[in-house]
């Protein structure tokens, strides 16, 4: 309690609880959020911070939210890239740290380590890396179904 409290409680202690009750409800009001208790509800979910109070977006698609403004995004991007130094640090880090055409898979087992036999290695290396190529080349690894693995993880620079 304050100097204010200590000053209330010593004239008025019924009122001195009622505040001190409505300082505890005030705080545990603060600490909770408008999509919960803990996780992303206290961090950047959060109504009850100020700095995101007022802060809405829309839950649109991502068609939504980028086709309809591409020619403006577009321009804006190669702007920034030309005289941002930020945004043209971000570029280069991406294109300096991509070998070749990006991430590929090279099965490789340690038959020695799994007990394989050296047939066993070379089977087992053509099943992984079919079943990644199955798997890269279709949409089926994007959640929206739109793109193959290789669409979405290889920089689109302007």
């Amino acid at each position: 309690m304050n100097v204010i409290d200590n000053l209330i409680s010593f004239v008025a202690p019924s009122k001195a609880l009622k505040r001190l009750e409505a300082r505890k409800r005030m705080e545990w009001a603060n600490s909770l959020s408008f999509s919960g208790e803990s996780g992303y509800g206290r961090h950047g979910a959060s109504y009850a911070k100020k700095s995101l109070s007022t802060w809405v977006a829309d839950g649109s698609s991502a068609d939504d939210d980028i086709v309809s403004p591409l020619e403006t995004l577009r321009a804006r991007s190669r702007d920034l890239f030309m005289s941002g130094g930020f945004a043209t640090g971000a570029v280069k880090t991406i294109r300096t740290n991509v070998v070749g055409s990006g991430l590929m898979l090279s099965a490789d087992p340690d038959a020695k380590f799994l007990g394989l036999t050296e047939e066993q290695a070379i089977e087992w290396r053509e099943n992984v890396e079919r079943e990644w190529l199955l798997f890269t080349s279709s949409v089926n690894c994007d959640a929206e179904r739109r793109q193959n693995f290789y669409q979405l993880v290889l920089p689109k620079f302007p």
